[in-house]
């Protein structure tokens, strides 16, 4: 499976479905391939990725954080299981 460690949103397109499309295609590769689960990361204070990814059925399994240089961002993880 891919290893996608970076999504990064296009501020000029945050309606036009780019995101949807490319989580669908995800989610098909997912649900057709031997994998068991998949995890990503999301910034905490981003609500509306949280929700999106939420709606795909992913939950909250823990928190970190990432650092560049001095400044500290907090993160989601999130995780998917086949059942």
């Amino acid at each position: 499976m891919p290893n996608f460690d970076h999504k990064t949103r296009l501020k000029e397109f945050p309606d036009k479905k780019a995101g949807k499309a490319l989580m669908d295609e995800l989610m098909y590769f997912f649900n057709t391939s031997d994998q068991t689960h998949l995890w990503l990361s999301v910034l905490n204070s981003n609500e509306r990725a949280v929700h999106f990814y939420e709606k795909y059925g992913f939950v909250k399994i823990g928190e970190h954080q990432f650092s560049i240089g001095k400044e500290v961002f907090d993160f989601f993880a999130l995780s998917i299981q086949k059942i």
